[in-house]
């Protein structure tokens, strides 16, 4: 899961449109850091579930911490003015057993 409390302050102080631009600009990086069997799907207003199959724990911290470095070195930006995004991240894992039952 990863979430933005940017997002929200963008809605209150510049309006819906400055937040959606900078949910638009989180799928972007998103989208060009996962893999094509990857989802990374909003569910809820300023969270994302990232969806990586395949991948311990670690690997997925690995990710997340990827997309916070991309986010700081790119800012989002709306009618001319930059807008700093931060991401807060957790990261959990499901496995299965070889005899296919979760563990």
């Amino acid at each position: 899961m990863v979430g933005t409390a940017t997002t929200a302050r963008q809605h209150r102080d510049a309006g819906h449109q400055a937040g959606d631009e900078i949910l638009r600009h989180l799928a972007g990086i998103a989208t060009r850091a996962l893999r094509t069997e990857d989802v990374f799907a909003r569910v809820g207003v300023e969270e994302f579930a990232v969806i990586v199959r395949g991948s311990s724990t670690r690997g997925a911290a690995r990710l997340a911490e990827r997309l916070r470095e991309a986010l700081v070195e790119k800012n989002a930006v709306f009618e001319g003015q930059e807008s700093p995004v931060t991401l807060s991240a957790g990261c959990a894992a499901l496995s299965w057993s070889t005899n296919g039952h979760r563990q």
